[in-house]
């Protein structure tokens, strides 16, 4: 956890991390390339998913995420200046 001065603590640096984390695992895992035996990288379209379900899937977990990363943002906003006052 972050903190600044006051000692709030920082949670959408938090999701952020989260964000890209979630952000590189999705593009490696949807990369069409295969590690052989020996090592070689290999193009294999086969293990990619068709095209409109990745574009559904991927719009509906990053609109997901967003309103989650606002929503805790906000919140957590708010809290603070409630106790600050």
């Amino acid at each position: 956890m972050f903190r600044n001065p006051k000692g709030s603590t920082q949670i959408w640096l938090n999701d952020l991390g989260v964000c890209l984390f979630v952000l590189i695992g999705l593009t490696l895992a949807t990369h069409p390339v295969v590690i052989t035996a020996s090592g070689q990288l290999m193009y294999d379209e086969s293990i990619w998913l068709n095209t409109t379900e990745m574009n559904k899937f991927i719009t509906f977990y990053f609109s997901a995420f967003f309103a989650y990363f606002l929503i805790v943002y906000l919140v957590h906003a708010r809290k603070s200046n409630e106790k600050n006052r």
